[in-house]
């Protein structure tokens, strides 16, 4: 059988996306394989980590599987685990391999044309994403070794009131140094009580109170079991959301989020809880999708008990279930509602129904409640606010966008007025971070006005969660990028907002995670590579209109006055 005879047999096969899943699945479960003998040996710079230690002790399976894994990748790749330099580029090698398989992936489903035979029974396309879901999880979750700390803040701030009787939101591991827990974590978390909310704070009291008589090992991997749960359920909400939305969409979307290598690592391997934050924000906007917005802002409500940063979408889910209520407002704040609308960077759609504000103020209510009620035993006093009142006002800087900006900004203050730098940083600084704060408010209530749609809000909470970590945040680490994501991936990778999240989510992982290792691989060109996702989304419509402008002038100098010939019409 000649190439001829062979191609219209292999045309259907190719045709079938779920070719294209089965590779991209095989080379992202390749490169979670590497990462066993790559992040225990980066865990720590001249050892295997604590964390690596207690695995390979507890689990001897986990230490066979280690020597194996490293042996095949020093045949494969020589000299990749050399030394600690080359276990960093190899690691975002692997990275920047693994992003390639998944956006092939996610492209390949956006191009699939489904029929409706094809839609109808498009729930096999799930189990394509969610099989090969499962297994990078279980080959993730018994890494030895960590790429960050969070896991052991943790154990620590929920064996407290465990075997310390201690309040942690008041009460700080310097207080313990007698804990295994307390040299694991990092020196500036030392006087730290917890920073995370009350729900997550009764989960990690529930860890330790029932793995209290087990080895460590086992403590620290049931986080990871949290995660890894968290981040499957919210796979499966995301298509739920898509499929109500737009269900041709609904494999790309699942798969944008649930493949994407920083959430694999951060949540399948260093178990963070915004996982969880994550599910009842989702679950809130599936909730908002049946129209059910009560139940959606106590799951709002309990996503800010996990973590506080989700309130910053609350306003769009709370506006845009106002405005599905059947009650109508007063006449006066009709009136005033209605002359809002009319204003140009607030209207959307001139025959919108404006928002319910007893309808606001009750799904205020619902979101607020549970934080409330979970502080309650919490609760001594103003103090045990204290830790969300300090990371609010921004007091460190790690991975800030602006800071080389405002450094510049410093230098040639102090020089015009003749101080010192650290006299004009100050100012300048907390100067800038108040203008942002308020302009960043207003954001936000324009971004909820204008969310007309369930679509709407996803984009509208991606872009709040975006400019939030760019330019109003003080303390941004890899995995925060993982809220913009999660908040608009049951758009599909079809949408732009999807894409230039998922963007994000490599520019910040290779950016900060080579910052956290002290060795650069990819040139930042003055914090440039983190925002080339959006770069890159914006450089056509910046094109187009450039083009527009040349043949606007254009036009006008060919529109000469009647009594002056046109220079076109001139003889040569």
């Amino acid at each position: 059988m000649d190439s001829r005879t062979l191609a219209p047999h292999l045309r259907p096969r190719l045709a079938d996306p779920r070719v294209t899943l089965l590779l991209a699945a095989l080379v992202i479960e390749a490169v979670a394989l590497c990462l066993w003998p790559t992040v225990f040996m980066l865990s720590a710079p001249e050892s295997a980590s604590r964390l690596g230690d207690m695995f390979l002790h507890r689990y001897q399976p986990v230490a066979e599987v280690l020597w194996a894994i490293t042996d095949r990748v020093n045949w494969v790749v020589p000299g990749a685990l050399e030394s600690w330099e080359h276990r960093i580029e190899f690691f975002f090698a692997c990275v920047f391999v693994a992003f390639a398989a998944y956006a092939l992936a996610a492209w390949r489903l956006t191009r699939w044309r489904m029929g409706e035979a094809a839609l109808s029974g498009s729930r096999s396309m799930l189990r394509w994403v969610v099989v090969p879901l499962v297994i990078f999880q279980a080959t993730l979750i018994w890494v030895p070794g960590s790429m960050t700390t969070d896991i052991f803040n943790y154990a620590l701030y929920g064996e407290m009131p465990v075997l310390y009787d201690a309040n942690p939101f008041v009460r700080t591991p310097s207080e313990f140094p007698e804990s295994p827990l307390y040299d694991l974590i990092p020196l500036y978390w030392h006087d730290a009580p917890s920073v995370y909310g009350p729900l997550w704070v009764a989960v990690s009291t529930g860890v330790a109170g029932l793995l209290r008589s087990m080895p460590l090992a086992d403590e620290l991997l049931a986080y990871r079991l949290i995660a890894n749960a968290a981040h499957l359920v919210n796979t499966l909400l995301i298509w739920s959301i898509a499929r109500r939305l737009h269900p041709k969409r609904a494999p790309s979307a699942a798969l944008a989020y649930g493949w994407n290598p920083l959430l694999l690592v951060d949540f399948a391997l260093n178990g963070h809880n915004d996982a969880l934050m994550l599910t009842l924000v989702l679950v809130a906007f599936l909730l908002a999708c049946g129209r059910r917005h009560s139940a959606a802002g106590l799951a709002f409500g309990l996503s800010v008990a996990t973590k506080y940063t989700s309130i910053l979408v609350a306003p769009v889910l709370l506006l845009y279930g106002a405005r599905r209520a059947g009650s109508a407002n007063p006449a006066w704040v009709g009136r005033l509602l209605l002359r809002l609308s009319r204003i140009p960077f607030l209207a959307r759609l001139p025959n919108a129904k404006p928002p319910s504000i007893a309808q606001v103020l009750r799904g205020s209510l619902l979101v607020i409640a549970p934080v409330v009620l979970l502080y309650l035993p919490w609760f001594q006093g103003i103090d045990t606010l204290g830790p969300l009142l300090y990371w609010a006002s921004g007091p460190r800087l790690a991975n800030f966008w602006p800071e080389p900006a405002l450094i510049s900004v410093t230098a040639w203050t102090s020089g015009l007025l003749g101080t010192s730098y650290e006299a004009a940083w100050y100012p300048i600084l907390e100067g800038f971070k108040l203008i942002v704060k308020a302009v960043f408010a207003g954001y936000i209530l324009i971004e909820a006005w204008r969310a007309q749609t369930l679509d709407d809000v996803l984009a509208a909470s991606a872009r709040i969660a975006l400019v939030f970590l760019m330019l109003v945040n003080t303390w941004i680490l890899p995995w925060y990028y993982a809220w913009p994501l999660a908040f608009c991936a049951a758009l599909g990778w079809g949408s732009m907002t999807t894409r230039v999240c998922a963007g994000f989510t490599l520019t910040a992982m290779v950016i900060m995670y080579q910052r956290h290792w002290g060795h650069e691989v990819v040139a930042e060109w003055a914090g440039l590579f983190l925002v080339l996702p959006l770069a890159l989304a914006l450089a056509p419509r910046v094109a187009g209109w450039l083009q527009n402008q040349r043949t606007t002038r254009a036009g006008g100098l060919r529109r000469l006055p009647s009594d002056r010939p046109a220079v076109d019409s001139m003889p040569h």
